[in-house]
């Protein structure tokens, strides 16, 4: 049974153009729990998917300006 809601309920969240490994996923699940309680249980994963793609849109940025200067 959680199972089949882990399937239904994970792409919602996380979506699959991140296809984040599932280590990763279950640490955020635990630190959110931790930090927030309940709730972060959807807060742990969402907040690390949010800073991962942060990091990726910096760091394509970053590329884009070091090859307008080259």
């Amino acid at each position: 049974m959680i199972a089949s809601a882990d399937n239904l309920v994970r792409p919602l969240l996380i979506g699959e153009s991140v296809r984040l490994h599932t280590i990763p996923t279950f640490i955020a699940l635990l630190g959110g729990l931790y930090l927030f309680g309940a709730s972060g249980v959807v807060l742990g994963p969402i907040i690390m998917t949010t800073a991962a793609l942060m990091l990726e849109f910096w760091r394509e940025r970053a590329a884009a300006v070091e090859d307008r200067s080259t």
